[in-house]
């Protein structure tokens, strides 16, 4: 698969899971609660036959910690369920994305391996 097929796998993927609204590509603004995108972090490659690409699902939670706490505690476990035919997943972690005009955007980072 190339990278686009990939991120279309991930969208389908992650559109089957309720709450979940998913993108190909970070959406350019407007995030609400239950957007979801994958971003690659890196691409090894270890031997002649291929790359390990390694990625990020990036899913929004809410502002409120207390009520982002919850939606991770309600969704996660679906989400990584529906991710793992599609990567090795590695970790899932709460964090805090800081944009230039000073906002910020809670969101759980779910990270894995893929081989090309």
């Amino acid at each position: 698969m190339t990278l686009a097929a990939d991120r279309q796998a991930f969208k389908l993927a992650l559109d089957a899971v309720a709450w979940v609204n998913a993108f190909q590509y970070p959406p350019n603004g407007g995030y609400t609660s239950g957007d979801a995108w994958p971003l690659v972090t890196r691409v090894d490659y270890p031997n002649r036959f291929g790359g390990v690409v390694r990625w990020e699902v990036f899913v929004v939670l809410s502002s409120d910690v207390s009520t982002a706490e919850q939606l991770m505690d309600a969704h996660t476990p679906a989400i990584r369920a529906a991710l793992a035919p599609l990567m090795s997943v590695t970790s899932m972690e709460p964090r805090l994305l800081q944009f230039e005009n000073g906002s910020a955007l809670t969101v759980a980072v779910i990270a894995g391996t893929r081989e090309e």
